[in-house]
């Protein structure tokens, strides 16, 4: 084996030790999450979360909103669904969305970006934010200009979803 090859190797190997243990981190909490221990569930999801893993993340969001191991706190909650949402999981990005359009958890009231968080997770499929923005471009709410085709659309992909359940 060349030295490059080796060098490769013993890099890939890292990246998969690393993984592994990031998983196990994350099953453990799980875990501890599952055993009402929300403190451990917390100490590990934390770093993870601060690491940028999605699921660590939104679990954490839901301990914050819901008061597990700690007094409920939406805006710490909301924090954690931003992150999230801003990769790409649908759930977060619509709860991201009403807390704009509602002002929760300590955020002021920006129908603006509502629209754009409800419409990203309308685009990845989130059936609940694809009938409200069908509503939304039905009426003109969010701040969006009326557009019954657009409407039709989103109405169309939340029935279409529906439908294949």
């Amino acid at each position: 084996m060349n030295v490059r090859a080796a060098a490769q190797a013993i890099v890939m190997s890292a990246v998969a030790l690393v993984c592994s243990a990031h998983a196990g981190d994350y099953e453990d909490g799980m875990a501890a999450y599952r055993a009402r221990d929300y403190q451990r569930a917390r100490l590990l999801w934390t770093p993870l979360a601060m690491q940028g893993q999605r699921r660590a993340q939104v679990s954490l969001a839901r301990m914050c909103e819901r008061g597990e191991g700690a007094t409920p706190d939406l805006g710490e909650a909301l924090r954690w669904y931003r992150k999230a949402a801003e990769q790409n999981h649908s759930e977060s990005q619509y709860r991201v969305a009403m807390a704009h359009a509602y002002g929760l958890g300590g955020w002021f009231k920006d129908q603006g970006q509502a629209a754009v968080w409800l419409e990203r997770a309308a685009g990845n499929g989130h059936k609940r934010s694809q009938r409200m923005l069908a509503q939304a471009y039905r009426t003109g709410e969010l701040g969006l200009t009326p557009d019954p085709d657009r409407a039709k659309y989103w109405q169309a992909r939340a029935d279409a979803k529906a439908k294949r359940r």
